[in-house]
């Protein structure tokens, strides 16, 4: 199960699958409007800290859906996680942070593998 929290919070079971659609917002709460060449990135850490990302996706920008696969959760460990997904311009590579939040992971009781 996966539910979607205030504050770009996120619940999800190990092992299942994310898809959570959304839109990019400028500054001042507008939408922008997503450009051909335009690069979206998401990183989900344990701790700010960490020298990595334990997951890394490339989303499509014209789709604008998250997508996290049964194999991106399933190894996960139970407990919160830290994600943020920016953008970046095409139009002058200028890098913005655009959602930020927490994703707690909780155990299943089914394991399907």
């Amino acid at each position: 199960m996966v539910r979607f929290l205030n504050d770009f919070g996120i619940e999800a079971t190990k092992g299942d699958t994310i898809i959570m659609p959304f839109v990019v917002v400028n500054n001042d709460k507008s939408v922008y409007q997503v450009q051909t060449g335009d690069v979206i990135n998401f990183g989900m850490k344990k701790n700010y800290s960490d020298a990595e990302c334990i997951v890394e996706k490339t989303i499509d920008n014209t789709t604008l859906t998250l997508v996290l696969e049964h194999n991106d959760t399933k190894g996960l460990e139970v407990g919160a996680y830290y994600y943020d997904i920016q953008i970046t311009k095409a139009a002058d590579g200028e890098v913005h942070t655009f959602m930020k939040g927490i994703i707690n992971i909780t155990n299943e009781v089914y394991d399907k593998d």
